[in-house]
């Protein structure tokens, strides 16, 4: 069966009047495939730059409109989810936010929440959290905070059984 998911890498790219700039870096292309800016932007000109695939693509169509404001009903983890897997991928649950489809014991949801590249890829990179010894003190626990949409629990436990809310959205 022929696979519409070949793109890897992809730039949605805005003229601003003397040169590219990209507005939005993704993973997949596909059917269906939405893109919820930011931030409005006005140009001239788009161009979508193919960065990589698995095999020659091919483009359809691409459709750019002014919605104003991104959908209401999607959530900020819905949009990470669709720049960063194939419908296919969203539907079979590999995108799902307790899945860890690269196999490094890192789930998507904190994949989404500190901002780490591709959700398929494992992640090598530094530790993502840190926790710095106080004297007479709880640690100093740390973690970079990558998307503002998401909602960050810091919880405590003495047996790792039992667990209680340190903080919320720190």
């Amino acid at each position: 069966a022929s696979n519409v998911y070949r793109c890897t890498g992809f730039d949605l790219q805005a003229w601003d009047g003397n040169d590219w700039t990209t507005i939005h870096t993704g993973t997949t292309l596909g059917e269906s495939r939405r893109i919820d800016l930011s931030a409005p932007v006005t140009t001239s000109k788009l161009r979508l730059q193919i960065l990589s695939s698995t095999s020659p693509i091919s483009i359809w169509m691409l459709k750019v409109q002014d919605s104003g404001n991104p959908d209401p009903d999607r959530s900020a983890y819905d949009v990470w989810q669709d720049q960063h897997f194939s419908l296919a991928e969203i539907n079979t649950g590999l995108a799902n936010p307790q899945a860890t489809p690269a196999n490094d014991g890192v789930a998507n949801a904190l994949k989404f929440a500190l901002g780490i590249g591709d959700a398929r890829k494992a992640y090598n990179g530094p530790a993502l959290t840190t926790l710095t010894p106080r004297a007479g003190d709880l640690p100093l626990f740390g973690f970079f905070r990558a998307n503002r949409d998401a909602r960050y629990i810091v919880e405590i436990s003495e047996d790792l059984s039992a667990w209680q809310t340190l903080s919320t959205n720190p």
